[in-house]
């Protein structure tokens, strides 16, 4: 496996652009991909039960067809919480876009980022589409990556190649993202695209494990947004017998790029000065090895404690112990604290380890840190990321 130049483009026959059309008040915000010879397509979506209306909406085509030749995708508004209106303004934008391109409705995809409750500016999309269309390129898919982020301080893409049964395999992926963002998925919009050809059940099962084990292990700020979008779309380019060894190495790959935009996403968190990877080890069973990381890594006192670069061994083992339906053993829990400065341990055996303060303290001093706790009783381990952030916690 190598890490690639570029984003979507990777995958081959996939153009991209990314215009201004007046959805923001400044900067692209209208990003169009376009797949000439029609790419397979799988879709995972927010669990929110509160959704914006391209979720519906593709969820439902998703449901029906399997080969699709366009997404849009725009930033700055939602389009969530808009009623009808909202459901049929996708249509009207949809069937503009098919007036300038020779493809169906039903082959093209949707997702919004933005703004809750505002309705989308139909009439400068379409000018936007104009635009767009003439500055589709395959060449570089920069424009399009910067044209979905909101708050986004930098564009976040990625891609990769294999060589998998002789044939060279590649996936790219561009995503958004920098608050909001707590499983299941939440605010991002991603496309990953690859040159395998894979039906679509397959391509939705790779693309669930993926984010299973990537964009759905990390928060930020615990909100889940009603927007959460994935979108997997093969060119189709690439055939390969869809033997076990194929489907391993893919499920690999991809995972790999969700993981890289998942690290990107964290890194860029609103006022967060450092990442943290939350690893938990020696659990009986991984459901309680991830409850348990995803408890450290949500709770705003541990985080806040963090932004101080203070290690609160209390915290860290109060968050371990808040979900009633996992099993630890305290006096067997052991934690260690860790980044490119070192590593030292803060807990042993349940108790703080008072005399290792002060150097944990100069450990999280540092843009990436970890934290490695012990439940010694098991054999299942799990990691998730987030970020520190300061809140008007102090610590005592």
């Amino acid at each position: 496996m190598r890490k690639i130049e570029g984003g979507i483009e990777a995958a081959g026959e996939v153009y991209s652009a990314g215009v201004s059309a007046g959805v923001k008040t400044q900067g692209k915000d209208l990003a169009l991909i376009y797949f000439p010879q029609a790419a397979t397509v799988a879709g995972v979506f927010t669990q929110n039960r509160i959704y914006g209306h391209h979720v519906k909406y593709c969820r439902d085509l998703l449901n029906d067809y399997e080969k699709f030749h366009a997404v849009i995708i725009n930033s700055g508004n939602a389009n969530a919480l808009n009623g009808l209106e909202g459901y049929d303004d996708i249509g009207r934008i949809v069937r503009n876009l098919c007036q300038k391109l020779p493809i169906e409705s039903e082959q093209v995809l949707m997702a919004s980022t933005g703004v809750i409750g505002e309705r989308l500016k139909l009439k400068t999309m379409d000018e936007g589409f104009m635009q767009a269309i003439s500055e589709l390129s395959k060449e570089d898919s920069q424009a399009a990556a910067e044209a979905i982020t909101t708050t986004d301080t930098v564009i976040k893409q990625v891609a990769y190649e294999a060589e998998i049964a002789g044939k060279t395999v590649r996936i790219g992926g561009m995503v958004k993202g920098t608050r909001m963002v707590h499983p299941k998925m939440g605010t991002m919009i991603g496309v990953i695209t690859t040159n395998l050809s894979l039906p679509q059940n397959f391509l939705q099962r790779q693309l669930i494990h993926a984010v299973d084990e990537s964009f759905n292990k990390m928060s930020i700020d615990g909100n889940t947004s009603p927007n959460d979008t994935v979108f997997l779309c093969s060119t189709d380019e690439v055939e390969l017998e869809l033997s076990r060894e194929v489907l391993y190495h893919f499920s690999d790959i991809l995972t790999r790029v969700c993981l890289d935009l998942t690290s990107m996403i964290v890194a860029d968190a609103e006022k967060s000065t450092k990442t943290i990877e939350v690893e938990v080890n020696g659990a009986l069973v991984k459901s309680d090895a991830t409850k348990i990381a995803m408890e450290i890594a949500t709770s705003s006192l541990v985080k806040s404690s963090l932004y101080e670069n203070f290690p609160d061994t209390g915290r860290i083992l109060a968050a371990c112990g808040r979900n009633p339906d996992v099993t630890i053993i305290p006096h067997q829990i052991a934690v260690d604290i860790e980044s490119s400065k070192g590593i030292v341990r803060i807990c042993e055996e349940g108790q703080n380890e008072m005399d290792n303060i002060e150097a944990a303290e100069e450990i999280l001093d540092d843009k990436e840190v970890k934290i490695s706790l012990y439940l010694n009783i098991g054999d299942y381990s799990s990691t998730v990321w987030t970020c520190d952030y300061e809140t008007e916690q102090r610590i005592n």
